[in-house]
């Protein structure tokens, strides 16, 4: 199976493709948050 690297590179110029990028990264960074948040109070509260 070969790569297109050529496909690959015109995501670069598409607007949807940065906004769906950022869209992913953003969740993941909340989603992390609220689990650390969380982690944090259930241990505390266990004390």
């Amino acid at each position: 199976m070969q790569f297109d690297w050529n496909y690959l590179f015109s995501l670069a110029s598409f607007k949807d493709f940065w906004t769906a990028s950022l869209l992913v990264a953003w969740l993941s960074i909340l989603t992390w948050t609220i689990g650390v948040v969380t982690g944090f109070f259930r241990c505390v509260s266990s004390y």
